[in-house]
């Protein structure tokens, strides 16, 4: 399977269902880089500059003692 996952990826199913993926090493670094900062991520988003008005609910804090 490992020399299979060089080629390609590689489907394993439970009950005949996907349940998991197997890929090479280096598919797996193309896949995991970094394509830039959240900044920049939120800076592309279609809604910036939408002048959106977000209200801050100011509720008090949960009590977290058992």
């Amino acid at each position: 399977m490992v020399d299979r996952a060089q080629v390609g990826p590689q489907f394993i199913t439970r009950d005949g269902k996907p349940s998991a993926v197997i890929f090479s090493a280096e598919e797996w670094a193309r896949k995991t880089v970094r394509k830039g900062t959240l900044a920049e991520f939120l800076l592309a988003s279609p809604l910036c500059g939408a002048d959106i008005e977000v209200e801050r609910q100011h509720d008090t804090p949960r009590d977290h003692t058992l």
